[in-house]
């Protein structure tokens, strides 16, 4: 009851406010973490800057070619003697298809893993394909049982938790260190675009992904099926990870 009530007292608390729109971007008072300055720009417009400053034009183009050129060495040097030197994560989307390309034009070796979880559109299925093809990549596909893994993101729904691609998410990295470690590869390479990611509210997601005692009491409350098996992958796997080189 108490949870019910202090919903109610924010809801109301929201609709009380003034309705306020970014006078640069999209974004309004929907996120109650949303501030303006006195030209009414919002704060997370501010934060998307202050992330191109460090990430992007915190750095001349020779120091970003010469970062890059040494982390691509550093890859090749870890993969020395094995047929793959990293694993590439790829959805069919547009970031994770164009890092294939980069990562040909780079001269790695990565092996293409894709996470099978019953929600691919034929034109990410198509879009994967054509990536293997005509790049000459393996592929290793991750297919999740469907009815277990449905049953698991019912649970999500019926939590009504603020962020319901949680198992998705935690389980895609799951995989994708499951893999390195079976293979012997100690490097994974992933794509996010800074220009479309960053600008993303905290009340909007869950940004303890690798919280496995959050997922498995929320399945416990709401799931029927048992996820035994699951390549999940807790904050404490991953340090493991790390401590074992894997990264």
């Amino acid at each position: 009851m108490a949870g019910y009530q202090l919903f109610i007292i924010k809801r109301e608390l929201v609709e009380t406010l003034e309705y306020k729109q970014c006078s640069r971007c999209l974004m309004d008072t929907t996120s109650s973490l949303i501030t303006f300055d006195e030209k009414g720009i919002c704060n997370f417009c501010k934060g998307y800057e202050d992330s191109l400053q460090k990430f992007v034009y915190g750095f001349t183009s020779l120091q970003r070619k010469q970062k890059l050129e040494s982390l691509i060495a550093k890859i090749k040097e870890d993969g020395s003697g094995n047929t793959y030197d990293c694993i590439l994560g790829v959805s069919g989307g547009m970031d994770s298809s164009y890092l294939c390309i980069l990562a040909k034009e780079w001269g790695l070796r990565p092996l293409i893993v894709h996470f099978d979880n019953g929600w691919n559109t034929d034109l990410a299925v198509t879009n994967i394909q054509n990536v293997i093809s005509r790049l000459g990549y393996e592929l290793y596909t991750y297919v999740i049982n469907w009815e277990q893994f449905k049953d698991l993101q019912i649970s999500y729904f019926k939590a009504s938790v603020l962020d319901i691609e949680v198992p998705n998410d935690q389980l895609i990295f799951a995989v994708l260190f499951k893999v390195a470690k079976e293979k012997g590869i100690k490097n994974i390479i992933s794509g996010n675009n800074i220009f479309t990611e960053e600008i993303l509210p905290d009340d909007w997601a869950f940004k303890r992904k690798f919280d496995l005692t959050n997922l498995h009491n929320i399945h416990k409350k709401y799931g029927t099926r048992s996820i035994k098996g699951f390549p999940t992958l807790s904050l404490k796997d991953r340090l493991r990870y790390k401590d074992e080189g894997y990264k």
